[in-house]
């Protein structure tokens, strides 16, 4: 009986350790070999950054668009392709920065943050 306990108890211990992890590393997701901004950037600021980062809203003024045309341009001011990793963008997606982007608790995932900083290594293109 007291086996059955503790061994349920490990299982449920795994369980809620596993479920608290939001940004999880996947070994299992796709990073495609090029990164393309369009196809690959985009969806990534559409899904996390524009309901901050968008060209209407109260904050548009304030804070640097990261929709449509604007978004490439000023992606680029925090984005470092000589040296990604302590580029501000880099810093600021993967939580490393004093100003994490996006903020908690909506933090990119692991994939997306890898997705970032793989453009970036290939020269950050505007494709």
């Amino acid at each position: 009986m007291k086996t059955t306990i503790n061994f349920l108890s490990c299982v449920l211990m795994l369980i809620f350790i596993s479920g608290c992890e939001k940004n999880k590393y996947s070994p299992t997701a796709d990073i495609p070999a090029t990164i393309s901004f369009s196809k690959n950037i985009v969806p990534i600021l559409k899904a996390n950054c524009i309901t901050c980062h968008g060209a209407s809203g109260s904050k548009a003024m304030t804070l640097p668009v990261l929709e449509g045309v604007k978004a490439y341009k000023n992606l680029m001011e925090a984005a470092d392709t000589i040296n990604p990793e302590t580029s501000d963008l880099y810093l600021m997606v993967s939580g490393k920065a004093s100003n994490p982007m996006p903020p908690d608790p909506d933090k990119l995932s692991y994939n997306d943050i890898q997705v970032i900083l793989k453009w970036m290594k290939q020269g950050a293109r505007d494709n």
